[in-house]
């Protein structure tokens, strides 16, 4: 789960749920958005795996998903079809 700039928590009790399946929590880092609550909330509610600045991001994402291709490149494959 990614939670970027925003006001509001509505995004806390997902992000929970994710990390609880195993999943990963993306923050953006707070004084590189616009609108920090949300940020913010998943901090101190959520325990992010990660927090980097807006910029960093898609690069993050870009290597999670080149691992989990290598990974499962037969997966990756039947999801592209």
């Amino acid at each position: 789960g990614i939670i970027l700039t925003g006001s509001a928590e509505d995004g806390i009790e997902g992000l929970n749920d994710i990390q609880k399946n195993g999943g990963s929590v993306i923050v953006q880092e707070p004084t590189t958005c616009l609108y920090k609550e949300a940020p913010a909330a998943a901090i101190e509610k959520c325990s992010p795996n990660l927090i980097i600045p807006d910029i960093g991001i898609a690069g993050e994402l870009n290597k999670r998903f080149s691992e989990w291709y290598r990974k499962y490149p037969a997966i990756y494959f039947w999801a592209e079809l």
